[in-house]
């Protein structure tokens, strides 16, 4: 499984990247602080799974998540932020799920595991049209 992390805030973006890297059936993540960086590489490297912070100076996740979604409709689309404000436009842009920071290791697990049930097969990218609420406490 194949997983892009995005997140304008450093430090926030290693833990995600490293909490999804111990993941036995994760196979490859990569990280980008900035929108940019994250759709240049994406146009070239489809994912199963994005990981993305909803709205930042400098980094809009609800833009890109629709980017994502146009160039590859069966992704399946996380946001993990510190903001319950943006929920309903994600739901607006049918996103898998939504968590809140602080993230911890077994909300994330959870929430690869949920992304892997609606799945076909769990490891491919015809991710079925459903939605995720998940709150990190």
């Amino acid at each position: 499984m194949r997983i892009m992390c995005v997140d304008n805030d450093q430090t926030a973006l290693r833990r995600i990247m490293k909490y999804c890297s111990e993941l036995q059936e994760v196979t490859d993540v990569v990280g980008f602080t900035t929108e940019m960086e994250a759709m240049a590489w994406l146009r070239f490297h489809p994912c199963d799974i994005t990981f993305m912070e909803t709205y930042k100076p400098g980094l809009n996740g609800l833009q890109l998540a629709a980017n994502v979604r146009k160039l590859y409709p069966e992704v399946a689309v996380v946001f993990v932020t510190d903001e319950a404000f943006y929920a309903r436009d994600a739901i607006r842009l049918r996103v898998t799920g939504y968590l809140l920071k602080p993230l911890s290791r077994g909300r994330l697990k959870a929430e690869i595991e949920y992304v892997k049930s609606v799945m076909n097969g769990g490891n491919t990218l015809a991710l079925k049209n459903q939605q995720h609420i998940l709150t990190i406490e």
